[in-house]
């Protein structure tokens, strides 16, 4: 499939500037052609090699359209930016970077299968299947190293996949035209140059994926970076640059939000506007799949959870069944613990002697346990139910603990 050819209409302000021709995938050709102040200029074919063709334009109104001319792949997309923050450009209206926020097909807003992926001999991420829901927000966990990242940028199509596939919306990533407005996505670093101020990394950014400027001010000012925009990102503090690489990812105010590791960096009020910034999102429609390593702080953002161990899937459900899946003992102090044992047993439960003279009681909840205790007349000096934490569960299930 051949993609559609793009155009932009631009204006500068000075002459000597350069307009920046920018795009994603292997060796991609195409043409282009530069109209301004009456003339015009066709650029040659050349072998897109992840870099970017820039064309000096002089003062005034122009327009730049590029077309593909053979050795494509499925999969390509490119877009275009100034190279100075005293441009103006917006898409052409005829350029086709635009598209409806309505989305059919595959209920599940992403759905991935089978997917591996290997550097050499070392399996970063092994046949791992699973679906994200609409309209949830959905936790990817692991340990360190476990994957995470990989299976990210597989199924948002940033790395090709050894084996197995991944679908937005039941659309392949490796064919779906990537749209701001369908999928945002922040994974890794932000992305922006550090001499670059916030504000012009973002407009960057928007005109690139055709978004209108005013999304710039708007997105700033949801992830509290007004009066920071107008700094360098090289001067930023780790907190702010993941608040600019959610700024990106929110820019196309997308039905689909991928982040990963979103909370590093933020201090406990940022972690507070994120969670209800993302139940929002969910609220309104939206669906959020984010990874963390940090299983007790996601567990008040989340709905479901997707957790893997050395690239291969442990456990995928709600989280309310993964915390009622926790073993659950009773603590009990009494001078009585031989009787109180036998009782126990009879009505079907465990005990097991604790550290520091405690009892720990199984297969019985706290209040089974003060009623066999009462009925017997055994006196209790301190009863007390424990469940174990989402982090025990996690480590259980990973073998976290170990490492």
């Amino acid at each position: 499939m051949r993609p559609p050819s793009r155009s932009v209409v631009f204006r500068a302000r000075r002459r000597g500037g350069c307009l920046r021709l920018s795009g994603t995938g292997r060796a991609r050709s195409f043409r282009s052609t530069v109209s301004t102040a009456g003339q015009s200029l066709t650029m040659p074919t050349v072998i897109w090699d992840g870099t970017a063709t820039t064309y000096e334009t002089p003062a005034g109104a122009g327009r730049w359209e590029t077309a593909p001319s053979g050795g494509l792949l499925p999969w390509w997309e490119f877009g275009f930016r100034p190279w100075a923050d005293d441009w103006e450009i917006t898409p052409s209206e005829a350029s086709g970077m635009t598209s409806s926020r309505t989305f059919v097909g595959d209920p599940a807003a992403i759905r991935v299968e089978g997917l591996t992926k290997r550097y050499g001999r070392r399996t970063a991420v092994d046949d791992l299947s699973f679906t994200v829901g609409s309209g949830r927000v959905t936790g990817f966990f692991g340990p360190n190293g476990a994957g995470k990242t990989t299976a990210l940028k597989a199924l948002v199509g940033l790395a090709r996949p050894t084996a197995g596939r991944a679908f937005v919306r039941g659309t392949s990533v490796t064919t779906i035209r990537p749209d701001a407005r369908l999928l945002g996505v922040h994974i890794e670093p932000c992305g922006a140059h550090p001499g670059r101020t916030g504000r012009a990394h973002l407009r960057s950014l928007a005109a690139l994926a055709g978004l209108p400027r005013r999304r710039v001010g708007e997105v700033l000012e949801l992830v509290g970076l007004e009066e920071a925009a107008k700094r360098r990102v090289g001067k930023y503090s780790m907190g702010m640059r993941q608040r600019l690489g959610l700024a990106a990812a929110l820019l196309g105010d997308p039905e689909i939000l991928v982040l990963d590791e979103p909370v590093n960096g933020l201090d406990p009020q940022g972690i507070r506007w994120l969670r209800t910034l993302l139940r929002d999102r969910a609220a309104n429609g939206g669906t959020v799949l984010l990874s963390s390593h940090m299983l007790g702080e996601a567990a008040q953002t989340v709905d479901d959870v997707i957790m893997i161990d050395r690239g291969r899937l442990v456990h995928e459900g709600a989280i309310k069944d993964l915390e009622r899946s926790g073993e659950s003992v009773v603590v009990v102090r009494t001078a009585e613990a031989e009787r109180l044992s036998g009782l126990v047993a009879r009505a079907g439960g465990r005990t097991k002697r604790e550290d520091g003279g405690g009892l720990l009681v199984e297969g019985l909840d706290a209040a089974e346990v003060a009623r066999l205790a009462h009925r017997a007349g055994v006196l209790l000096e301190e009863i007390v139910q424990r469940t174990t934490s989402l982090e025990d569960t996690f480590f259980g299930l990973t073998g976290g603990a170990d490492r």
